[in-house]
């Protein structure tokens, strides 16, 4: 199961649909039943914008509808979030669902590129850092996801090699609990590629 990245559009990682039926009780306040997962891909221009599960719900005694399509999604400050969307009206599957989110939140040119950064970003923390060594495990491909928004941050601040190299020692240490950790040196092919993408600005053409 997947967790798409802003409003469900690109990252990816273990969803729960406990998780989602308990927010919509919280919600609602209603008696709710998982019925199904739905595996959902949505492209525009050749790119994925949605690529995950879809979890439909049947609710108990509400009015406006009997069941409910849910996912979670992180937004660009790498908080989750849920979204929830009644089978109503001309919403009758789970693509009409995830469409009419997409048509409501078309991202600005700045939000496009940061979730850019973040995805490269996760793909060196993954391919290049890998201290857990799961890079060949698809279902644990968001071990690293935390860390990238400090990683991001720590790169528009300017550091140097060395201090990214530093960072992602600490993660290991401290955070990951690793009982054997490597030296700095180890550090520094992951750093230097990390330290060598454009975090800028974005330049209008």
């Amino acid at each position: 199961m997947s967790v798409p990245y802003g409003l469900g559009f690109g990252r990816h990682g273990p969803m729960n649909p406990g998780r989602l039926l308990r927010a919509i009780q919280d919600l609602h306040r209603l008696d709710v039943e998982h019925v199904e997962s739905v595996q959902l891909r949505e492209e525009s221009r050749g790119e994925a914008i949605f690529d995950g599960d879809v979890e439909l719900f049947r609710m108990r005694k509400y009015p406006q509808a009997t069941h409910a399509y849910a996912w979670s999604y992180y937004d660009d400050d790498g908080r989750r979030n849920d979204v929830v969307v009644l089978v109503e009206g001309h919403i009758k599957s789970a693509r009409d669902a995830v469409q009419a989110v997409i048509a409501m939140s078309k991202p600005t040119k700045e939000q496009r590129r940061g979730r850019q950064i973040h995805k490269a970003i996760r793909q060196i923390l993954l391919n290049d850092w890998d201290p857990v060594g799961v890079k060949d495990v698809p279902e644990a491909h968001d071990e690293y996801d935390s860390y990238v928004v400090d990683v991001y941050r720590l790169l528009l601040s300017g550091a140097t090699e060395e201090q990214i190299a530093d960072h992602l020692w600490h993660i290991e240490a401290a955070e990951i609990g690793l009982s054997r950790v490597g030296d700095l040196e180890e550090l520094l092919p992951a750093a230097r590629k990390l330290r060598a993408l454009d975090v800028g600005p974005l330049k209008e053409a």
